[in-house]
């Protein structure tokens, strides 16, 4: 049986907890509205005005988002956090006002009551809910409702539908209906308990790591500088490179997620004493652990490590294969900075193309976003085969024909320890025909983008004044970096 309440019945509800509201708060004193994202906040913006015709003269108004704050999200499934909370009002020693749709078990509004407190102190936190179902899973009782429903049986389902969102003002309640789990995890496109590389991702996938990344950016806003999203796991970072940028990144985004970080380096471990990859990972596994991200100097070891161990594998670059947390956070540099958009946009990647991984990895993510990618080199270091690696690839050995055209240039690092053999003649030389000079960066267009992935040779790929100016996104990088490791651990230890 399916049962279905119209509009006048929900404005019924809401005019109800206005009612109840007043009863309860002296409107001449603050009070704050928070309503928990999504529905919640939509309710909440329809208190509010309500509240303010009623004579509140001091009320403020935010929202909560309480993804990361959920202790089931990985029975959910994951999904892009493209809206964090928006809580810009003054909390502390105000009366505050929590609102959402439905409760039901209490989960939602025990993660609110987490997230809430992260941004203040209020005086006291009381509970509206339009719908309250019982079946409390949690000690959580709302302070105003607008409509009991208890006698629900716990497998049906109660929608609360706002013509903001539906179209239409509804209350559907419908049995049997399959579980939220499975019905979001149709939803979401991202099922990968691995990342390898960005080549064998789609352009929707990389697209929802970005989106997930962006609210995970908001986190370093914070006074307190962590979510629970991953709390109980362990990631261990198995770096046998040297690594200073995404070391440090992968160890805090794993912390800032809450979960337990162990550093593993080949210098004083067995390894170094003639123990295989593949037996080192195995040992480490059978501690409990739930992630490994690695960084080894042979392409293709993260893959045989992926078909080795049960716990998520992140690639933090192999050789000169991929380095695709590297790819990501250069799109993800890129959308932010031409406000969202990567479509049509034209990147040379400059320097020592065919001994980078973060070439490829930057390449396979441009294409597949749609920008047009010119590779900028020697014949020695970018040969024209790199064409035929994607679409919309460009190999040019001379960087001035097309300097003046670029909307982002990106200079890569010459690794002379890759090399085996001199590929150009001297230093001098390659700064000459390859650097981003003062003489060559007078061509560019005025808002050209300046990436590079670092460590720079200060002088060599490019000008000192040119990496510390206006038009540098270098350190903006290092500070997304953040987020999409963020995201990425987020994504791929939920999946496993």
């Amino acid at each position: 049986m399916r049962v279905v309440k119209d509009a006048g019945h929900v404005q019924t509800l809401i005019d109800a907890l206005v009612a109840h509201v007043r009863k309860a708060f002296d409107p001449a004193k603050p009070l704050n509205v928070v309503g928990i994202r999504t529905r919640g906040a939509v309710l909440a913006d329809r208190l509010v005005p309500l509240l303010r015709a009623a004579g509140f003269d001091q009320l403020d108004h935010g929202v909560v988002d309480i993804t990361m704050h959920r202790d089931d999200v990985g029975m959910r499934g994951p999904k892009p956090l493209v809206r964090a909370s928006r809580l810009d009002i003054d909390l502390d020693g105000k009366p505050l006002l929590l609102v959402d749709d439905v409760l039901f078990t209490g989960r939602s509004m025990r993660a609110a009551l987490d997230a809430v407190t992260e941004f203040g102190r209020p005086a006291s936190i009381q509970i509206a809910v339009l719908i309250d179902r019982g079946g409390r899973e949690f000690p959580i009782q709302p302070d105003f409702v607008g409509e009991l429903l208890s006698d629900v049986p716990g497998d049906h389902r109660v929608n609360v539908r706002f013509t903001e969102l539906d179209a239409r003002d509804e209350i559907v309640i419908t049995p049997g209906v399959e579980s939220e789990v499975a019905a979001r995890t149709r939803e979401v496109p991202w099922t990968r308990r691995h990342l390898l590389g960005l080549e064998e991702l789609s352009a929707d996938e990389i697209t929802y790591i970005l989106d997930t990344a962006r609210s995970f950016a908001e986190v370093s806003t914070r006074s307190v500088k962590k979510v629970p999203a991953l709390r109980g796991r362990v990631v261990v970072n198995a770096f046998f490179e040297d690594s200073t940028r995404t070391r440090t990144s992968f160890a805090l985004a794993a912390s800032r997620l809450s979960a337990d970080v162990i550093d593993f380096s080949e210098k004083g471990s067995s390894v170094s004493k003639g123990e295989t990859l593949i037996d080192t990972a195995r040992n480490i596994e059978a501690m409990g652990i739930d992630a490994i991200v690695i960084r080894h100097m042979a392409a293709g070891s993260a893959q045989l490590l992926a078909r080795t161990v049960k716990c998520s594998v992140i690639n933090a670059g192999d050789g000169a294969h991929e380095h695709p947390t590297q790819g990501l956070l250069d799109a993800y540099t890129i959308r932010e900075r031409f406000g969202g958009e990567v479509a049509g946009k034209k990147v040379a990647i400059v320097g020592d193309i065919a001994n980078s991984r973060v070439a490829r990895s930057d390449l396979w993510a441009l294409t597949k976003l749609g920008a047009k990618v010119f590779l900028v080199g020697p014949a020695t270091l970018c040969p024209k085969s790199f064409e035929k690696l994607a679409p919309g690839v460009t190999v040019t050995h001379d960087f001035d024909s097309i300097v003046g055209e670029m909307d982002v240039i990106n200079m890569l690092r010459v690794q002379n320890e890759r090399m085996k053999s001199a590929q150009f003649p001297t230093v001098r030389e390659f700064t000459q025909l390859f650097g981003l000079t003062w003489d060559r960066f007078r061509h560019c267009k005025k808002d050209v983008l300046v990436m590079h992935p670092g460590p720079m040779n200060r002088g060599i790929e490019i000008h000192n004044e040119i990496a510390d100016g206006p038009n540098s996104a270098i350190l903006k990088q290092v500070e997304y970096g953040l987020a999409v490791r963020m995201a990425v651990l987020y994504l791929c230890m939920q999946t496993s």
